[in-house]
This record gives structure tokens, C-alpha cells and sequence, in this order.
């Protein structure tokens, strides 16, 4: 069973029918040696994933860090947020897609350190997209920042799964569908993942996968096990 710590800001509470206080912003943090769940990308789910990022490095700041991605997407400025706080540990982050992910979610599949995606798993990436509305002049301020950020996201896929012939040649593969969506075997030809496996982290901080042609892992030598040194505490 995993334990789980709750943390909430005490000056940010409701009361319920009973006059009880309780967190508005309550929200939990696993084991130091636990992985992060992403499943939306909002202002709310990404300040969470910045404090769960944030706990475990300050519990142990060699240990890798697991972020499991099951997500259809969502908001770029809240995956900005992610990107910039993955960036501003010393850990090694290792992401997995387990069922989905999708628009933010495979950009923050690509960023990860080393990438791994589920069996079953489905990638999705495409350019932004976004509406306007209101005054022309306001629209096509929109428009601008909308384009800056798209080609801050392009870049970002590109040296991430190293394409070569940059930009150009990534949006010429997306023109053709918008939505391009690929299965694990076509993820790593894309070079947005490196593995096809779950990762699973132990408390000696070792890391494994095992491919999916036998997922319990059973007489199978294809068996992979990376391994980290263990932590300062010797958990």
C-alpha cells in the first residue's frame, strides 16, 4: 500500500455543512519514491505538479523521479509551468505514457530524460490551436502570441526528438493530418520516446521495464534493468 502525505495551504479553506473547515486546495503528495500522475494540463493540476516535483527532489536530490502521462492535453502556459520546473531540478525525470498522451501530454512525454510509453499507449501531436474573439486589432495581437508560442513548441519537439530539418520538416509532417497520432513502435522511429515499457521505481532507486511481449516479465531475457545509486537517508 502507498502512503501519501497531505499537504494544503492552512489560510485557503471552505466550511462545510457543519461550519467545519476544510482545504479548498488539498491535494496529495505520494512517497518520495512514488510516481507523479498528469492528467490535466490547468493552472491547478500544474502548480500541484510543481510541488510534487519540487518534494521529492528536496527529499532526495539525485534520486530519478517518475511522471506517469495518461492525458488528452490541455492548457501550453500550464505546460510551460512543468517544462520550467522539470528544468530547474538536478533530478533525472523519466516519463511514461500509459494509455494516452496527447497534445501537452506528449510534449511532456518528449521532455522527459529517458521516455517510455505503454503497450497499449496512444501519442498524439499536432500544432496549437486556439480561437479569438472580440476587437480585430485585439485578435490579431492573439494571433501573434498564439504563432510565438506554437514555434517555441516546435522547437522545443524538434530538439527533443532531434528532427532533422528542423521546424520546416515537422510542420510538413503535421500538415498532412493535424492530428498525428502513433503507436509506441511509431513514437520511437519519431524519436519521441526512447523505450516501449512501464518503468517501475523502487525504493533502492532502480528503474526497469519490461517489454511488452511479456509484461510480467516470466523467463523473459529481454528483461532490462536500469539502475541509480541508492539515496543519501537509504531508503
Amino acid at each position: 500500500m502507498t502512503h501519501h502525505k497531505r499537504i494544503f495551504n492552512k489560510d485557503d479553506h471552505e466550511h462545510d455543512e457543519d461550519g467545519e473547515a476544510v482545504s479548498a486546495n488539498l491535494f496529495e503528495i505520494p512517497d518520495t519514491d512514488g510516481p507523479i500522475w498528469v492528467n490535466k494540463f490547468t493552472e491547478d493540476s500544474a502548480r500541484a505538479f510543481v510541488k510534487q516535483l519540487q518534494y521529492q527532489s528536496r527529499q532526495d536530490p539525485t534520486g530519478p523521479i517518475v511522471v506517469y502521462i495518461d492525458s488528452f492535453g490541455g492548457d501550453a502556459y500550464a505546460l510551460l509551468t512543468m517544462l520550467s520546473a522539470m528544468e530547474s531540478i538536478s533530478n533525472q525525470i523519466i516519463t511514461c505514457s500509459m494509455s494516452k498522451a496527447m497534445s501537452a501530454g506528449a510534449m511532456l512525454l518528449a521532455c522527459g530524460d529517458i521516455r517510455y510509453s505503454s503497450a497499449h499507449s496512444t501519442i498524439m501531436i499536432h500544432e496549437i490551436s486556439a480561437g479569438a474573439i472580440g476587437h480585430i486589432d485585439d485578435i490579431n495581437v492573439q494571433h501573434t502570441n498564439i504563432t510565438k508560442l506554437n514555434e517555441k513548441l516546435m522547437k522545443l519537439l524538434v530538439k527533443k526528438c532531434k528532427i532533422k530539418g528542423g521546424v520546416p520538416t515537422l510542420k510538413k509532417q503535421l500538415a498532412n493530418s493535424r492530428d498525428l497520432y502513433l503507436n509506441p513502435d511509431e513514437a520511437i522511429k519519431f524519436g519521441l520516446i526512447d523505450h516501449i515499457g512501464v518503468p517501475m521505481l523502487y525504493k533502492n532507486y532502480s528503474v526497469e521495464y519490461i517489454v511488452s511481449s511479456d509484461p510480467r516479465g516470466n523467463n523473459d531475457p529481454r528483461k532490462i534493468k536500469n539502475k541509480w545509486p541508492q539515496s543519501k537517508s537509504g531508503v
